[in-house]
């Protein structure tokens, strides 16, 4: 007799990152199924409003720092700095799921820049849905 899944949300960066993946892991928990969110501290009253578990990867000392740096609008600059401070968390991010994912039982549903989430899916050879928010996300070249 096989178990359900444990589906492991993952969604990376301010309010209209989370609250897509928080509207699809509640229609899923509705639904009966077994769903963690692990996500950035502030979000934790939102998640757990919707009756969803939830787990912290990041403080809200952490996010307030690069959702409040003067950068993070900048054209150029604005994505250089999500990229690096991801950069400077994957090693906590990663052995959080190392540490909270059964890999033969776990799916993750990863966002773009869910970099810990899709390291982790290649060592370990779990399922992984990777939700794309944004069309810049998908490259394409038109002629």
């Amino acid at each position: 007799m096989s178990t359900s899944p444990q589906f492991l949300f993952t969604p990376v960066g301010s309010s209209g990152d989370v609250h897509p993946f928080v509207g699809i892991a509640s229609a899923m928990h509705e639904r009966g199924h077994d769903v963690t969110v692990v996500t950035a501290e502030p979000f934790g009253p939102l998640i757990e409003q919707a009756g969803l578990r939830f787990i912290s990867h990041q403080t809200a000392e952490q996010f307030e720092e690069i959702i409040n740096h003067p950068d993070i609008w900048h054209p150029r600059k604005g994505t250089y700095l999500v990229l690096q401070a991801i950069a400077r968390y994957l090693r906590d991010a990663y052995d959080l799921l190392c540490d909270i994912c059964d890999p033969e039982n776990t799916v993750l549903v990863s966002h773009t820049l869910a970099f810990a989430a899709r390291v982790y899916q290649d060592k370990h050879r779990v399922r992984n849905a990777v939700l794309h928010l944004q069309p810049s996300a998908i490259r394409s070249i038109v002629h």
